[in-house]
């Protein structure tokens, strides 16, 4: 489902789900050793998805670049609203 469709559908249904519903991203692929973490310096300056953009640019340019773009313009209405 990806991020920030699975958040979603879990607030949404939480009470019609009989168990823990946990939204992990991309553990699973991690774990799989379908897709390689980023080095430990990176991990640490909190920039694993830029890694992840730069090593998958067509999967993840639209989820990083234009999502985060509309992300903050929403949040900064939501301020102005209050």
């Amino acid at each position: 489902m990806g991020h920030p469709r699975q958040e979603m559908f879990a607030a949404r249904h939480w009470r019609r789900i009989a168990g823990v519903t946990m939204c992990i991203g991309a553990f699973l692929d991690f774990t799989a050793g379908r897709v390689s973490r980023a080095p430990g310096w990176v991990r640490a300056a909190r920039a694993e998805w830029l890694y992840r953009l730069a090593i998958e640019p067509r999967r993840m340019a639209r989820r990083y670049l234009i999502g985060n773009i509309v992300f903050l313009k929403n949040r900064l209405a939501e301020r102005r609203r209050g």
